[in-house]
């Protein structure tokens, strides 16, 4: 397997392990508390999906990747994710926007959003648009696991499932 163009493999150290053992598992696992949870994550760079897909893949999540948000309630209701990563920096509507839509829908309201980006201005749009979380560009891979499984171990207790 060839390495993307980008290497990123100084923040997706986990990927390089991944792909020179394909049974060995990541260091860090997500609570068996969230087991079978879906994991949508939009992105513009497809090598950030990719190691994304392949470090998440060996967790207890099934992972689910796009390039881009224009329909953005059609994908949640054919992927039915239990959380959704979102980079502000996606084609055609961008990020924001989706996210907006997205909390402004009752069907998905409920739906805890991460946003991952490099944007200067993630905590302000952040606030702005409620979403539950944020991680900025570049990011390690195990803080945006342990930030996944926060979130989803909040959602969970406020919720009571």
């Amino acid at each position: 397997m060839t390495k993307p163009d980008n290497n990123h493999s100084e923040f997706f150290p986990e990927a390089v392990a991944a792909k020179e053992d394909k049974h060995k598992k990541p260091y860090l696992h997500a609570s068996n508390d969230i087991p079978d949870k879906c994991i949508l994550i939009y992105d513009d760079e497809p090598e950030i999906l990719f190691l994304c897909k392949v470090i998440l893949s060996n967790s207890p999540y099934r992972v689910e990747t796009l390039l881009r948000c224009d329909n953005v309630i059609n994908d949640i209701a054919r992927i039915q994710p239990d959380i959704i990563l979102m980079d502000l920096s996606i084609p055609e509507i961008g990020g924001e926007k989706a996210i907006n839509i997205i909390k402004a829908n009752p069907a998905t309201q409920h739906i805890p959003i991460i946003i991952v980006s490099a944007n200067r201005e993630i905590k302000e749009i952040y606030k702005k648009t409620k979403a539950e979380d944020y991680i900025e560009k570049p990011f390690n891979m195990a803080y945006l696991k342990e930030t996944i499984a926060k979130t989803l171990l909040k959602i969970k207790s406020v919720s009571g499932i």
